[in-house]
């Protein structure tokens, strides 16, 4: 007696790649979308612009660009852009754009180049015409800074001394510091808080003034006091926009969040359809032995 049975394939095994061909207008859709606001957001975003100036140690003579003077220029020239953000430098950078000092430092920055008595101070605004003035205002300020130390500190043994009244200086705005702290915490008032940002700057400062004379000191000891004397090599004329850099930034994060929408709302709309059945076969069995 034979038997007969229907075996069916059921559902065809789902695949993304068929999803996507099939839905390929769900997947372009959120990518269109994103990058029409990626794109709106960055061309009417206030761009930030970037003006540099350059700024280098000691002299430019050839008999300067000894490999023991460079050696220590070059340390020096990293301790001295740290100095950018001395109350000093921003003080008068910010006075000269209307802004407050910390506004001035939040904006500046300064970096070494290495194995050179060469440093580069990078101001940022929302103009080219700020940018450019904030990175030649804090140069001039850091250059009168730092010739402020070298007037004080001229020679090994000023040097020294200088050295250890800036350190006395930074104990006392320590102790200063921990006074407003407790001040603060017994009368936790505007007042007391203002208190204790302002001796929390100065220690700031203090600190500072100690590691650049430091350097001062160690610099002049090894290869004299002339190569402490800090000079503009190049104010900033020109002013770079972020614009394109952010534009490319935003369109690439669009495009690549809008395809992933886009294909999940593929794959969405391809489970949700009905899978095509294929006929049930009829399959006769062998007759029993």
């Amino acid at each position: 007696m034979s038997v007969t049975e229907v075996r069916g394939r059921g559902n065809a095994p789902f695949k993304v790649r068929n999803a996507v061909r099939d839905h390929w207008g769900l997947v372009l859709l959120p990518v269109v979308l994103l990058m029409v606001a990626a794109g709106a957001y960055g061309m009417k975003r206030t761009p930030t612009y970037t003006a540099q100036s350059k700024l280098t140690l000691g002299q430019l003579d050839v008999a300067a660009q000894a490999p023991s003077y460079v050696t220590a220029a070059s340390g020096l020239a990293a301790t001295y852009s740290q100095a950018i953000h001395a109350g000093a430098v921003t003080k008068p950078a910010g006075k000269a754009l209307g802004i407050p000092p910390l506004e001035a430092s939040k904006r500046l920055q300064a970096s070494p180049i290495g194995q050179t008595p060469l440093f580069l101070i990078d101001a940022k605004g929302p103009s080219a015409d700020e940018a450019i003035k904030l990175s030649n205002a804090a140069s001039r300020a850091l250059k009168r800074y730092v010739d402020g130390l070298n007037a004080s500190s001229a020679g090994v043994n000023s040097s020294l001394r200088a050295f250890k009244k800036a350190s006395a200086q930074q104990h006392r705005a320590a102790l200063t510091v921990q006074e407003a702290q407790v001040a603060y915490q017994r009368h936790p008032s505007f007042k007391a808080r203002q208190a204790f940002t302002r001796a929390m700057q100065a220690s700031d400062s203090a600190k500072l003034r100690v590691t650049v004379l430091a350097s001062v000191y160690g610099n002049a000891k090894r290869v004299g006091a002339t190569s402490n004397v800090l000079q503009i090599l190049a104010t900033a004329t020109t002013a770079s926009s972020d614009r394109g850099s952010v534009l490319q930034k935003v369109l690439f994060i669009a495009a690549a969040a809008g395809l992933a929408i886009g294909v999940a709302l593929a794959v969405r709309a391809g489970t949700r359809e009905p899978a095509a059945e294929e006929p049930a076969k009829r399959v006769k069995a062998a007759p029993a032995a």
